[in-house]
């Protein structure tokens, strides 16, 4: 998965900004990469890697952590 591709990812399915671009999809894939494989070298996602940014709450937490849901019928 490319930059573009993560970006194209996060604003149709997770509801990013528009204004978001490819430069902050790029520093997101760095941040994943080299907490995975301890460099920042490469610039695409295995799935291996997209998957693990999915599970990473401090780079792909809840949209609006303040927000509660009412529950009663």
């Amino acid at each position: 998965m490319t930059a573009a591709q993560l970006l194209k990812f996060l604003v149709e399915y997770q509801g990013e900004e528009e204004g978001s671009t490819v430069a902050d999809a790029e520093a997101i894939m760095h941040k994943v990469l080299r907490r995975r494989h301890h460099m920042g070298q490469r610039l695409a996602f295995t799935l291996d890697d997209f998957i693990d940014f999915l599970f990473q709450d401090d780079l792909n937490g809840p949209i609006n952590p303040q927000k509660h849901i009412k529950c009663s019928s």
